[in-house]
């Protein structure tokens, strides 16, 4: 019986790191009135590690990142080669982190 128990014990902490640490970045890209910005080019990185996604929004201005692993990233938004801003999160425990950018309807055009 305790050998069991050690084993499955064993067995359950090797798993858990793999599938405890990771989550979710998400958000929208949109100007100043609420307009969606598609196609703006989407950055996760973390320059500790060298950790880097990349992904473009939808027509609707959404993007996201699955299972993106705990730590502090850099999200940054271009679109066709112009900087629309970043932001710094801070991604310590499982879940889904929302990182909406309002940018200027003017730059993007």
């Amino acid at each position: 019986m305790k050998k069991t128990f050690f084993f499955i014990l064993c067995l359950y902490l090797l798993v858990l790191p793999a599938h405890a640490g990771n989550g979710r970045i998400f958000g929208v890209v949109a100007d100043e009135s609420g307009q969606p910005v598609g196609e703006a080019r989407v950055e996760v990185s973390r320059e500790i590690s060298h950790y880097n996604l990349v992904t473009f929004t939808t027509s609707g201005g959404e993007y996201s990142f699955n299972d993106v692993p705990l730590g502090i990233y850099l999200v940054s938004v271009t679109h066709k080669g112009v900087f629309l801003g970043d932001q710094t999160v801070e991604f310590m425990l499982p879940g889904n982190r929302e990182v909406r950018f309002i940018v200027d309807r003017a730059i993007v055009e």
